[in-house]
């Protein structure tokens, strides 16, 4: 009886066949650690005041984004979507943009109203009544809608342990002027991750945009 030295006749793999099996291996292993899956979400609370009259609004002053997180730059981008968004939700509602209501209220010298204001609502959530109806009068609004970022963060991926990821928090407010009083709030986070674990975290941009337009999407009309 004749035997052959080749190792096929045992049915079993030879030691080339091994190799590729572990290059295979080794590459699926390397591809879990590297892939994540890429995403994008928002999510939003808000409040509407139950006894706000949708219509009643025909003038709104938007004041510049307060922005202790972001660069200029990214601030002047929520205010320059914030705008166009409402206008597109109230047709014929007329706006006052940041850089003009700003101006107005230099050229009256009552910037430090709105900055004593502001602070006072952040600590009590209470707004003032008087300083509203006075920088009412002053812009000639009904309303006035404030923006602010309240967090910021972005993670580069790491490799085989976590994706790249940006949050974003944004929260805007709108105050009915001439009766002094909150009429609509709502927090906004917008978030992206990377598709791989290789990547750096996604611009602020993108989780800006993603925050704004939910929040956008979810007011009611003023």
């Amino acid at each position: 009886m004749v035997y052959s030295n080749s190792a096929a006749w045992q049915g079993g793999p030879n030691k080339k066949t091994l190799g590729d099996l572990m290059k295979k291996l080794i590459a699926c292993a390397a591809l879990v650690l590297l892939c994540a899956c890429a995403s994008q979400s928002a999510k939003v609370n808000a409040y509407t005041e139950p006894t706000h009259t949708p219509g009643t609004i025909r003038s709104i002053a938007i004041f510049p984004v307060t922005n202790s997180s972001l660069a200029p730059g990214e601030g002047q981008r929520i205010n320059q979507t914030i705008g166009p968004r409402i206008a597109a939700k109230n047709p014929g509602i007329r706006i006052i943009s940041p850089a003009e209501a700003i101006t107005k209220l230099n050229d009256a010298g009552q910037a430090t109203v709105w900055a004593r204001f502001l602070d006072a609502y952040t600590s009590s959530g209470i707004p003032d009544s008087s300083a509203l109806r006075q920088i009412s009068t002053t812009l000639g609004v009904d309303a006035i809608v404030q923006g602010s970022v309240a967090k910021a963060i972005q993670q580069d991926g790491i490799l085989g342990v976590r994706a790249g990821g940006t949050l974003v928090t944004v929260q805007v407010s709108a105050f009915d002027a001439r009766q002094g009083r909150l009429i609509w709030q709502a927090s906004s986070e917008g978030r992206s991750t990377t598709a791989t674990t290789l990547e750096n975290a996604p611009p602020l941009a993108e989780a800006i945009q993603l925050a704004v337009d939910k929040l956008i999407e979810n007011m009611p009309p003023l």
